[in-house]
């Protein structure tokens, strides 16, 4: 059996919320889209879940923008503090910040990256539950071993408590 190590990704691999940092990005390219949707949800006419895959949707839309995704996230590359692979082991990072530009640091981190995105053609916001669901399905109990797990967030006790060892790095 693998030992899976499973890591949050904002305000804990990295020092800050990259998505937040994204947004201000997009801000530079689509000003008033972006800027729209952000009213929208500053004012709590639209849910979390709802403005991400806005944001997705965006940017799977237009070839430039995944291209920018691609850069932004090189320039992640640098803030990242990096899982140690170890032998017989699986990494996942698990992030609620969407697959748009996370899915870019997969190769270059050796690990497995899971972010808010479409599964199984429903857009999926990868925060609380919706993480435990995605572990246990694709990270069986019976092929692995969840070994540690760490996270800057309560909402992810709910999938963390099922390691053997998990730390919660509040601020």
């Amino acid at each position: 059996m693998k030992k899976l190590y499973a890591y949050d990704f904002d305000d804990t691999l990295i020092p800050y919320d990259s998505f937040r940092r994204y947004l201000w990005h997009l801000m530079s390219i689509k000003p008033i889209y972006v800027g729209c949707l952000l009213l929208l949800r500053k004012t709590r006419l639209m849910g979390s879940r709802e403005f991400k895959k806005r944001i997705t949707d965006m940017v799977f839309s237009s070839s430039r923008l995944q291209m920018d995704a691609l850069l932004f996230a090189k320039d992640l590359l640098v803030d990242i503090e990096r899982p140690t692979y170890l032998p017989n082991s699986a990494i996942l990072i698990i992030t609620a910040s969407p697959m748009v530009y996370m899915r870019y640091l997969a190769e270059e981190l050796q690990c497995t990256i899971v972010g808010s995105d479409y599964i199984n053609g429903k857009y999926v916001e990868m925060y609380g539950q919706a993480k435990a669901d995605y572990i246990h399905e694709y990270f069986p109990k019976a092929e692995y071993i969840y070994t540690y797990a760490i996270s800057d967030s309560n909402s992810d006790i709910c999938w963390m408590k099922d390691f053997v060892k998990f730390e919660l790095k509040l601020k």
